[in-house]
């Protein structure tokens, strides 16, 4: 099936999803379409970064379902305890997890670190993931994408999503072009008729690759 590379803000009638491999929360409002979207750029033999993926969060473990290995990091130092992503997941997502669970995705590592100083070799992942982040580090978004650029394979991928106005689209595109990345697909940066959006937020998706590498 062709995938929908075209980076956009999101829509309501865009495919969507509640479950991924946990059930999301409810107050999520536009997970369930991030995740929907963004779940189609895995391949069984890809090696992928979850950057910032949080303690709670589940995408991590439909990426280790699909994907030959999964790193997921985050800045948070509870992704390295067990004992505290089955008690944040269990509090926030209302499901019932244990270790057999966690144990269940033996490709799937974490690590403690933040965005803009990560411990991985240079051009190590076929894909990374940053789903809702950027609109959280807007000081450091510059240092963000030279790691991204440095630990990316050059035929590799990087999903985005973030939130509009925290982050602005056209002014990201001329960050990107300086760190060396652009668009896979065609780009839209004019707000849909019918937008996905929670008060005065907007949700806008990003696939990019590196400069010259054809997908």
């Amino acid at each position: 099936m062709e995938k929908d590379t075209e980076s956009r803000f999101f829509r309501i009638d865009d495919k969507n999803s509640k479950t991924f491999v946990l059930d999301i929360a409810d107050a999520w409002w536009s997970r369930k379409y991030e995740y929907e979207w963004a779940k189609q750029f895995c391949e069984k033999n890809d090696v992928v970064l979850d950057a910032a993926s949080g303690v709670h969060h589940p995408f991590k473990y439909l990426l280790a379902k699909n994907c030959k290995e999964v790193i997921a990091s985050d800045s948070d130092k509870n992704i390295l305890s067990k004992k505290a992503i089955i008690s944040k997941t269990k509090d926030i997502l209302k499901t019932n997890i244990d270790e057999k669970f966690l144990e269940d995705f033996k490709n799937l590592s974490y690590v403690h670190s933040p965005l803009e100083k990560m411990p991985f070799d240079d051009k190590k992942f076929d894909k990374i993931f940053c789903i809702s982040v950027l609109e959280h580090t807007p000081r450091t978004i510059v240092d963000i994408f030279d790691e991204f650029n440095r630990i990316l394979k050059d035929d590799g991928m990087l999903v985005l999503t973030f939130d509009f106005p925290h982050i602005i689209p056209k002014q990201l595109e001329q960050i990107i072009d300086v760190k060396g990345f652009e668009c896979v697909g065609d780009s839209n940066f004019e707000i849909p008729l019918h937008p996905l959006r929670q008060g005065a937020l907007f949700c806008f998706r990003m696939l990019l690759k590196k400069k010259g590498e054809d997908k």
